[in-house]
């Protein structure tokens, strides 16, 4: 039998519209009763709101190793080598991407997990 599911459980819509319950005067019990999610996450996110945080979701895990901005380039960059009949192999990119991370950090480098990953991001060059 799997394990339940903690994360996730709820969309976003249905969180949203707890929370503006709550803030707009009713308790926490009666709108958790009546939305079936759990008080402790309706309050939860009640007090994220009123200390003025995001309640958007964001990305888990580590931090993205380039800004958007960087990966928007590699892919520009390996775009224009594609048409011009000189598609970039997997060595290059990496050299290319070293290049560009050694502009923000001269100690970090990028590896081959990063180059699976970045194209696996839904990058089609193939």
């Amino acid at each position: 039998m799997p394990a339940p599911r903690t994360r996730g459980r709820y969309t976003q819509e249905v969180i949203e519209f707890a929370v503006n319950k709550v803030h707009q005067g009713r308790r926490g019990t009666d709108v958790a009763r009546d939305t079936g999610i759990s008080y402790e996450t309706i309050m939860g996110k009640v007090r994220l709101l009123k200390a003025g945080k995001d309640l958007t979701p964001k990305r888990r895990g580590p931090k993205p190793l380039f800004p958007d901005s960087f990966e928007q380039d590699m892919v520009a960059w390996i775009s224009a080598m594609q048409q011009e009949g000189m598609p970039a192999t997997r060595f290059v990119i990496l050299l290319k991407a070293n290049k560009l991370l050694r502009r923000l950090d001269p100690l970090r480098t990028v590896t081959g997990s990063w180059y699976c990953r970045f194209m696996n991001r839904g990058t089609n060059f193939r």
